[in-house]
């Protein structure tokens, strides 16, 4: 009797025990899952050009090397000797699809310019700011997990003379159907306008 009656109190700690296990094993998902809507909605659909700028601005702030360079969105003066970084969106790859979302590859292009001439030296540099950003990037919550690289190289003018440095991307995005651009948001809205009718600050 007393066996049987061990083996139960066991039985029901073992219940008690897989019950506590899976309620955490649900609470982690739970997590997990907001964290994945929440990364979604801080990036947008086709915006992490607009996160990379935010982050590589906020690095740049007492940044030994970064502080040296102006970080935007790319312009005529990627053909000009100055220290840039430009950071734009190129395009996205369709991929895995369901009922209700498409994914994608989104591109990122990165270009970086520098005032020096020297090929030697100006190719130090590219070199040099594309680990700095890789770096900075793995370790970004919201990209680290969602970032492959497709390429890094350099670029020669006609003279093959060194011009620039660039650095391709690829990031995890996925559109949901439900997600629709909101016509009632006015915030939203009054943005947009002022882009179309060039009233947008660079």
């Amino acid at each position: 009797m007393n066996f049987i009656f061990d083996r139960g109190v066991n039985n029901d700690k073992n219940t008690t025990r897989i019950m506590y296990f899976t309620h955490f094993i649900y609470i982690k998902l739970y997590k997990v899952i907001n964290l994945i809507k929440h990364y979604i909605k801080v990036i947008g659909m086709f915006n992490y050009a607009k996160h990379i700028l935010k982050i590589l601005k906020e690095e740049q702030q007492g940044h030994p090397i970064l502080k040296h360079f102006v970080i935007k969105y790319p312009s005529k003066e990627i053909a000009q000797h100055q220290n840039c970084i430009f950071v734009g969106f190129t395009e996205a790859k369709a991929t895995a699809k369901t009922h209700h979302s498409q994914q994608y590859d989104e591109m990122i292009d990165i270009v970086i310019t520098t005032k020096q001439l020297d090929y030697k030296e100006s190719a130090k540099i590219y070199d040099a700011v594309t680990n700095i950003l890789l770096n900075t990037f793995r370790k970004d919550d919201v990209l680290k997990d969602k970032m492959s690289v497709i390429s890094f190289m350099h670029k020669y003018n006609a003279d093959n003379t060194l011009q620039f440095g660039e650095l391709l991307l690829s990031f995890k995005t996925v559109e949901n159907y439900n997600e629709v651009f909101d016509i009632e948001d006015e915030d939203l809205v009054y943005d947009i306008v002022c882009s179309i009718k060039g009233y947008a600050d660079d």
